[in-house]
């Protein structure tokens, strides 16, 4: 019986900070199912502001680069904007360090929530000025929406059409969507 040959599998970390994003990339793989030939690696990070969150990130990096198990295709974050512009020089080594890693920042403005929202119909471009009233909205859409859902909890709402509504007003995760497969170009 000849030797079955197993796929290579385009390994993409994404740092999450926080269990809300790891259900939702959780969610984002369950969806990508076998039809794709990439597989995503949520990590969770500390949390705290997003030159910790960074900082982390490039933590969890150089752990998985040790094991020895392959290169990533892409290296992406999923971060609150609630905190940027507080601290100039936090900012600036965020973006530094997010250079020199190749990570790509997914900026959740201001939050998680509110970036689920956008995932909707017809709250696509909602930009909700606060992390509360973004909870206050999603809820209002959602009204069985709980912090930290699972990953089947989001697929109740989450599912092809809205990542195609949010590639169109979310640039990064966009392209973190067409990456996998998820989305057509």
């Amino acid at each position: 019986m000849p030797k079955q040959k197993i796929a290579i599998r385009h390994r993409v970390f994404i740092g999450c900070e926080g269990e809300s994003e790891r259900s939702y990339v959780a969610l984002l793989q369950q969806l990508m199912g076998l039809r794709t030939r990439h597989h995503l690696i949520p990590e969770l990070l500390n949390g705290g502001d997003h030159l910790a969150n960074i900082e982390s990130a490039k933590k969890a990096l150089r752990k998985h680069n040790e094991q020895g198990r392959g290169k990533f295709v892409a290296k992406y974050v999923l971060l609150d904007s609630d905190q940027r512009g507080r601290n100039a020089q936090h900012d600036a080594e965020c973006d530094r360090l997010a250079r020199e890693n190749d990570f790509r920042l997914i900026w959740q403005d201001p939050c998680h929530e509110a970036l689920l929202l956008r995932h909707l119909d017809r709250c696509s471009n909602r930009r909700p000025p606060t992390t509360p009233v973004s909870e206050q909205q999603l809820v209002a859409e959602w009204p069985e929406y709980q912090k930290n859902f699972g990953r089947d909890n989001l697929g109740t709402r989450i599912d092809i059409n809205a990542l195609e509504r949010v590639r169109r007003v979310e640039p990064v995760l966009g392209e973190l969507l067409v990456l996998v497969g998820l989305v057509p170009n």
